[in-house]
């Protein structure tokens, strides 16, 4: 891999959408591109910009307090980046870094498993920053985005069927349709930052769609892409967690159409009237049919306890809020560790 002088000048983008949604297939076809660098997902831009926007002096204390603190931000041991050799680079940079060009460091730092030539864009897949792609946009304002929606019926199958919020059918939907909302409303601010795909689309003609991502990414197409699923055996010794068979069992298969329109023969009619009704014209919005779209008195009725549930859940996360931000992040990771 060959970096840049003006490595800082390098451009990111970033793949988003809901999990379950085709987020991973994404990030691995462009982590098969030759000039493109996107490590697997960990929210380290997030989580380190909380912890470092206030450093304007990147001395040698700051430097190893970063490393220290990234090496603890969850998934990012996936990135099996050698910590010695990323302060070795880190510290040639001293005096000279700033947030922005110690994230670059860091990306570029990650070892595909793909053979790389120039990188000329960085990536980033991280489905959490669905929910807030403005600070995305703020960190790097000449990002660019690739928003990934999948039918929310099948949606709310895939993440019932490796037990995602609680397989809870008001909270899948409720999470979608919160989801598009918020996407809706930064395409409205930035239309020329985001680009919009379903996934149905994609896995029909893959070749034609990633044409059109790397066209708005700047980049030129390399076919070789579509060959990822060769490098099986070297994802599985080098990700365990990425290529498990209960999240990505079907992630080194060719692409295929398989697992579109599943909800017409696996979802009941009861299933299929709720989240209708939960989703509502976001469903049109977004380019899918209800198949009941009126707001019926009997369709309000048996969706009302998902209503309580959906008020709870949102009681339960502003007390969460409530809680110092340090404190939180020192609950997760004693249980993520």
């Amino acid at each position: 891999m060959k970096i840049s002088k003006n490595l800082d000048k390098i451009p990111f983008f970033f793949i988003i959408g809901r999990p379950r949604s085709g987020t991973t297939l994404l990030q691995t076809l462009f982590d098969a591109h030759p000039h493109v660098q996107i490590p697997p997902e960990s929210p380290v831009i997030k989580e380190c910009f909380d912890r470092f926007r206030g450093v304007h002096d990147w001395n040698k204390q700051e430097i190893h307090q970063f490393a220290d603190y990234l090496f603890r931000v969850i998934k990012f041991k996936e990135w099996n980046i050698d910590k010695n050799k990323l302060l070795h680079r880190l510290l040639n940079y001293e005096g000279k870094l700033t947030f922005n060009t110690v994230i670059h460091i860091v990306y570029l730092n990650y070892q595909s498993v793909y053979n790389k030539g120039e990188i000329k864009i960085l990536g980033d897949k991280n489905p959490s920053y669905s929910k807030f792609p403005e600070k995305m946009k703020a960190i790097f304002p000449d990002a660019k985005f690739i928003h990934i929606v999948r039918d929310y019926r099948d949606h709310i199958l895939s993440m019932q069927r490796v037990n995602l919020l609680n397989s809870n059918l008001p909270l899948i939907s409720y999470t979608w349709r919160k989801s598009q909302i918020k996407t809706f409303r930064f395409a409205q601010r930035f239309p020329d930052s985001i680009m919009a795909i379903r996934y149905e689309d994609f896995v029909k003609n893959p070749e034609s769609n990633l044409k059109r991502m790397c066209e708005f990414l700047d980049i030129n197409y390399d076919q070789s892409v579509l060959t990822y699923h060769e490098k099986e055996e070297a994802f599985k010794k080098e990700f365990k967690m990425k290529t498990s068979n209960l999240f990505h069992g079907n992630l080194f298969k060719p692409i295929n159409s398989d697992n579109v329109n599943k909800w017409k023969s696996e979802m009941s009619q009861k299933d299929i009237l709720k989240a209708d009704f939960y989703v509502g014209k976001f469903a049109e919005l977004s380019g899918y049919e209800r198949i009941y779209p009126k707001r019926t008195f009997n369709g309000f009725f048996s969706c009302l306890p998902g209503y309580i549930y959906l008020g709870l859940y949102n009681v339960l996360l502003f007390s969460i809020k409530l809680i110092p931000i340090r404190t939180r992040k020192k609950i997760r990771n004693r249980f993520s560790n």
